[in-house]
């Protein structure tokens, strides 16, 4: 997910599973500028699952420090 302007900020999705449920879950990384050591974010809204994070059927993906939206999604 990239969020533009400034400050700007991009976060990347690390690992992908399926829960005990069947559903899909991943992991997210960010870094800060100048290029630091990367770090796993924790789920907010679902700390006893932290840091797994479900596919949100909103268009809101919360993280601790920034909020995104799926048009912020990016894919290279």
């Amino acid at each position: 997910m990239i969020r533009g302007g400034f400050p700007g900020h991009a976060v990347m999705v690390a690992d992908m599973a399926l829960s005990k449920n069947g559903e899909e879950i991943f992991t997210l990384i960010q870094g800060y500028q100048p290029a630091q050591d990367m770090h796993i974010l924790l789920n907010p809204l679902a700390l006893e699952d932290s840091p797994w994070y479900t596919i949100p059927a909103g268009d809101t993906i919360y993280t601790p420090e920034w909020v995104f939206y799926k048009q912020q999604l990016r894919r290279w």
